[in-house]
């Protein structure tokens, strides 16, 4: 069953500095929202928030549980994540690896079970890696690896999927097949999921809600298309875009400032009169 998360007036300080500054924000269940963001606005922040790995001030829900109250192994029952940078233990085996996202359901000192096992298989089969089962995590590409962090994530089988730039250190292929991933998985799975995202053509290919954070704050909220404008994303990245709609999905293409130039002078160019210098030797005598 899905459930949702809301973060209610949350605010964090580290070292002296403010990160998140009273943000609010509500991911209904079984929904697929992207936060994006310039560098230091607080997304991953906001994702520590909802695992209850950061201090903060405010309140943070998941379903009808407040996650200060709740044991750290009770919040590792209901919510995952696939981190930015992922610890990979040396020498550790794919299936391993994956089993530990069992550790939750789980005692301290107690190995795993015929259900984890199983379990811990129809992951593995879900995201075609059977095949790389016995294989060292070290030796896998990045794409197979991010599939296989995901696997660990959907081990620990829980309603909520946070997803910390999934899709960094990617190529435009394994791009696509990590998200194409991510959502048919949510509809199979009914998952809620918040993803932190810097490239803002796949979030808005993706997922049908953006959340613009910065500063610690939401400053936009809504459809790709209401979010992914050049005006907010030059306000906020300091980048000047065009932006194209493609088969319903929103499309950001950065303009470079030199070929702005270069049209201006163009434009100049076209009402002036010829410059002497430009005519031919005979038109210059006969004038």
């Amino acid at each position: 069953m899905s459930v949702p998360v809301a973060l209610d007036d949350v605010s964090v300080q580290l070292g002296g500095t403010t990160i998140l500054d009273h943000l609010s924000l509500e991911i209904a269940a079984g929904t697929w929202v992207s936060m994006i963001g310039p560098n230091g606005a607080g997304k991953t922040t906001v994702l520590r928030c909802i695992t209850g790995a950061v201090p903060y001030q405010g309140t943070v829900q998941i379903g009808s549980s407040v996650v200060a109250e709740m044991q750290v192994r009770e919040v590792a029952r209901t919510v995952a994540i696939v981190p930015q940078h992922p610890t990979l233990p040396e020498g550790m085996r794919v299936v391993d690896y994956v089993l530990l996202g069992r550790t939750p359901h789980r005692g301290a000192m107690t190995s795993e079970s015929e259900h984890d096992l199983l379990l811990v298989g129809q992951v593995l089969d879900a995201l075609d890696l059977e095949r790389f089962a016995d294989r060292d995590v070290a030796t896998l590409s990045g794409g197979e690896l991010q599939r296989v962090v995901i696997a660990r994530a959907l081990a620990q089988d829980t309603p909520i999927l946070l997803l910390d730039e999934p899709t960094t250190g990617l190529d435009i292929g394994a791009q696509q097949e990590v998200m194409e991933l991510i959502d048919r998985l949510r509809s199979q799975r009914e998952l809620t999921v918040l993803s932190a995202m810097h490239d803002l053509n796949i979030a808005g290919q993706f997922t049908e809600r953006i959340v613009l954070v910065s500063g610690g704050r939401v400053v936009a909220d809504g459809a790709p298309g209401d979010v992914l404008t050049p005006e907010l994303i030059d306000r906020h990245y300091g980048a000047r875009v065009r932006v194209e709609q493609d088969a319903g999905r929103v499309v950001v293409v950065p303009i470079r400032a030199r070929l702005e130039v270069d049209e201006s002078l163009n434009d100049s160019a076209d009402g002036e009169a010829d410059d002497p210098a430009d005519k031919p030797d005979e038109e210059i005598l006969d004038a």
